[in-house]
């Protein structure tokens, strides 16, 4: 006996190296769904009902725990690094869920310096239990490794090293085929009941964060252009230098009227001279103090964010990745926008929508965007709802008292609203006891189309109530004041144009030209009040435009010809390029589109390929490198 003390250590062979990752794997699956928001006792519940999430959630540690144990020749310590890198992961997930209702997915590791500099303006109090489990855990991982190592199977180094290399490298290329496929699928996503399916952070916590973490990896993305070059893209700026000199000051105030649209103009609706839904919309876009037509949106029946995007921003959503692009969802720092043009001039600028502020992640978006305030429906003093939709008129009193307050302190006002009422479904459910106008039809429809039709035009006719009352209320009003009304797009009246075909309207992708471009069009008009009139000489200036004779232009022109009318056509170096394009390239829309001459396209001419290549090079540029 010498004297020393030393501490008893096992050799665990490969076989039990393997087996452990089980438990192991388990346990780190338990340490992040213990960490992510929400009560781990309700997750485990929720999981029970749905076994196949436990797998999901599972998988991954256990891929990447049998990998590093793989490369350490001991699954303990495999399971110390992605045990505590999946922990701080969740932990980074929760604190910004906590501190801006945002969930963390992969694209964020692309934006580590808007990361840094958020992380400035925030008060990360860390959740301390979350800090002491993921210490806790690889204490417990390390000491474990210590004692009980890993047995390496083979006499030859160059062996044990092939095993380790090719082990892990199997591991990985197993769980990188999970995320392409399995991790990947929209039906399975979307096959687990949720709470609310657009509360992004809420179906995080019911679904676990591992999984969720995982899908997004395929959602989202932002597609690279062929053959771009950032250096390209930067040079763009100085061929549409910005101009320095302040546009005029007048008040604007843009609604995006929710699925606004003028389908009951169309002969098939049969109501008696000065009853129609649109009445008011059809005389004032007559006016001499108006100019209107139609915009292109990026979606049809859904995807209103996109085209507050497209609007907002001058970029097209449709130009970002797939069919399925989110633009909101792909926005996580602040960009150049028709808010922050108005706002350098020193503009009170403004955000209302009485919807949820998580809803398409508007109260971080418009954030980016450089909206001054933010005001969603926890902050309306309980405004009169018709069904379960906050009304076009309470809206409409609340814009009201919005621009009054703003003027009052002496700065011009800039606004932008979306309104809800007119959301879908248009069942005969959604106004709950209120009669319903049935809407005359000079053709047969069956008896659901009849319905939804019927419950829509209630919607169109609110939102031309509400036109005919802001017009009217800026008119009493001696400050100048430009009102910009349109549809975000056409109501979503069935599957596979449902209510459409029963009214003989066709609708739908890649059949025709035109038929294509009609399935994404709605109306805007753009009025101005007698003081407004003058100041901009609207007559002049609404001609200096030089809108496309049938008046339609792709939606992320609007904005753009907002601030050329209000003389601020070069505030902006996108803006101004924008409105050069306009001219040239009134309509595209993957694909699809009308040229300088009026003439639909169905594929991009030749001579418009250049148009494009800069137009995707400068948004993918905006997007992810300035």
């Amino acid at each position: 006996m010498n004297g020393k003390f030393s501490l008893p250590r096992r050799q665990l062979g490969l076989v039990w190296q393997l087996v452990l990752t089980v438990p192991l794997a388990l346990l780190e699956t338990g340490l992040a769904l213990y960490i992510q928001p929400g009560a781990i006792g309700t997750i485990c519940r929720y999981f029970l009902s749905h076994l196949n999430l436990l797998l999901l959630n599972f998988l991954p540690f256990w891929l990447l725990t049998l990998a590093a144990g793989f490369l350490f020749s001991n699954s303990f310590y495999g399971a110390a690094l992605v045990g505590t890198l999946g922990g701080i992961l969740s932990l980074v997930n929760r604190t910004m869920v906590e501190k801006r209702d945002e969930p963390l997915t992969p694209k964020d590791f692309r934006l580590i310096k808007e990361a840094g500099n958020a992380v400035q303006s925030y008060d990360l109090s860390l959740h301390i239990p979350s800090l002491l489990a993921i210490f806790g855990f690889l204490v417990l991982m390390l000491l474990l490794g210590f004692f009980f190592r890993g047995k390496r199977p083979f006499g030859k180094v160059w062996k044990n090293l092939c095993l380790a290399l090719g082990g892990a490298a199997a591991c990985v290329g197993v769980f990188i085929g999970c995320v392409h496929t399995v991790y990947a699928s929209k039906e399975l996503y979307n096959s687990f009941p949720v709470r609310a399916k657009y509360y992004i952070a809420g179906v995080f916590e019911q679904l676990g964060f591992p999984y969720c973490f995982c899908y997004n990896f395929n959602q989202y993305l932002v597609e690279k252009p062929q053959g771009f070059s950032a250096s390209e893209a930067a040079s763009y700026a100085s061929e549409h230098p910005e101009q320095e000199e302040e546009g005029l000051p007048v008040n604007v105030v843009i609604v995006m009227n929710e699925a606004f649209s003028d389908l009951t103009n169309h002969p098939a609706f049969d109501y008696p001279e000065g009853e129609e839904p649109l009445r008011f919309f059809n005389s004032l876009k007559n006016e001499e103090n108006a100019l209107a037509g139609h915009i292109v949106a990026p979606n049809f029946g859904a995807g209103t964010a996109n085209t507050e995007f497209d609007v907002i921003t001058g970029m097209q959503t449709n130009l970002i990745g797939g069919s399925n692009a989110s633009a909101f969802r792909v926005l996580n720092k602040d960009v150049d926008s028709i808010f922050r043009v108005f706002s350098e001039e020193g503009y009170q600028t403004s955000f209302i929508h009485p919807g949820q502020a998580w809803f398409y992640n508007r109260q971080n978006v418009y954030r980016y965007f450089g909206a001054e305030k933010l005001m969603f429906i926890d902050d309306m003093d309980s405004p009169e709802r018709l069904g379960n939709w906050v009304s076009d008129e309470a809206v409409l009193e609340i814009m009201k008292e919005e621009f009054e307050a703003a003027v009052s302190e002496g700065k011009p006002y800039f606004n932008y609203t979306v309104t809800i009422q007119n959301h879908m479904s248009y069942s005969e459910a959604k106004y709950g006891d209120l009669p319903i106008q049935q809407a005359p039809l000079s053709v047969k429809v069956e008896e659901k189309a009849q319905s939804m039709l019927s419950v829509y035009s209630k919607g169109v006719r609110d939102a031309d109530q509400m036109l005919q009352n802001l017009t009217e209320y800026y008119s009493g009003r001696e400050e100048p004041v430009l009102l910009v009304f349109f549809g975000d797009h056409l109501p979503n009246m069935g599957d596979s144009y449902y209510a459409y075909r029963q009214l003989g309207i066709s609708l739908g992708e890649g059949k025709d030209a035109d038929t294509t471009l009609a399935t994404f069009e709605t109306p805007f008009v753009l009025w101005v009040n007698d003081a407004a009139e003058k100041l901009l000489d609207f007559s002049s200036a609404k001609q200096a435009l030089e809108l496309p004779e049938n008046g339609v232009i792709n939606a992320n022109y609007l904005g753009a010809a907002v601030l050329e009318l209000t003389g601020r056509r070069d505030s902006s170096s996108f803006f101004s390029y924008l409105n050069d394009l306009r001219r040239r390239l009134p309509v595209y829309h993957k694909g699809t589109g009308i040229d300088e001459s009026g003439n639909l396209f169905e594929e991009l001419p030749a001579q418009y390929e250049e148009d494009l290549r800069k137009m995707s090079f400068w948004e993918y540029y905006r997007l992810q490198v300035e």
